[in-house]
């Protein structure tokens, strides 16, 4: 379940990512364009803080980079803390 769940976020972040690029090249309608737009804007605003809090909180996770939590967010971190956690539950 939990699988699904983050492939079902990382589709909806790429998906997001397309609709910004399809509103930039001005083919969405102009409704629809300027709510893709404000739809981006909070995406990126909550994946730079999410970024933030990982890298205050989890700065021995290596495999964090900005690139990849700006693409999917916490699609990207968030498996690699719950197998962590499994590995060593005193963490």
């Amino acid at each position: 379940m939990f699988n699904k769940f983050i492939a079902g976020t990382r589709i909806a972040a790429y998906a997001t990512w397309i609709l910004l690029f399809l509103s930039l090249l001005s083919v969405l309608p102009p409704p629809y364009s300027s709510y893709s737009i404000i739809l981006f804007s909070m995406m990126i605003t909550l994946h730079i803080l999410g970024y933030a809090f990982i890298k205050l909180k989890y700065d021995h996770l290596n495999n964090v980079t900005f690139f990849s939590s700006m693409l999917i967010g916490y699609a990207h971190w968030l498996p690699m803390i719950v197998n962590q956690n499994q590995a060593d539950p005193a963490t």
